[in-house]
């Protein structure tokens, strides 16, 4: 009796995982794969980027920089969601301002990462934020902040990232 219970175990979870196999075979974080590994740094701030378990999330940490101190600052972590579909990331920032970030990202392009985020702050005020990172080289990338004037979305500052190991 109990061959016949794993048995009728078996055979309902094996083409289950038969078709969460084929369907992670493409893993939708590979974008991400520039990023991962070394420092990126400008003048003030640092941050790094590594896979996390069996490369279904990626975890960042920024640091900013004064003089000879680092400090960490902030945090974010993205995953695939398979209920909705893309790529969502949560983070924290030690401010005062906005200190929790929800973040649902896509890549336009092999090169082009986008993000659509929601950051909150005091009193669960929400506010809309479009950025975007840019890969220029292989040891280089661009982030911009956009700003919404009127209907339009107009490049509000950018800084340059660049690898230092």
């Amino acid at each position: 009796m109990r061959h016949l219970i794993l048995l009728a175990i078996f055979t309902v979870l094996y083409p289950t995982s038969i078709i969460a196999q084929d369907s992670e075979s493409v893993n939708p974080l590979q974008p991400f794969e520039f990023l991962i590994g070394g420092e990126w740094s400008t003048p003030t701030t640092l941050q790094t980027f590594e896979w996390g378990v069996g490369q279904k999330s990626v975890h960042s940490k920024l640091y900013f920089l004064a003089g000879t101190d680092t400090t960490l600052s902030g945090e974010i972590t993205w995953f695939w969601h398979p209920e909705l579909n893309i790529i969502k990331g949560y983070g924290h920032l030690l401010s005062d301002q906005i200190s929790f970030f929800d973040y649902s990202t896509e890549f336009s392009d092999p090169r082009r990462m986008n993000n659509s985020i929601t950051g909150y702050g005091n009193n669960a005020l929400q506010i809309p934020i479009i950025e975007s990172i840019e890969f220029l080289e292989e040891d280089s990338y661009r982030w911009t902040m956009y700003e919404r004037v009127l209907d339009e979305l107009r490049p509000g500052g950018s800084i340059e990232f660049k690898r230092k190991n």
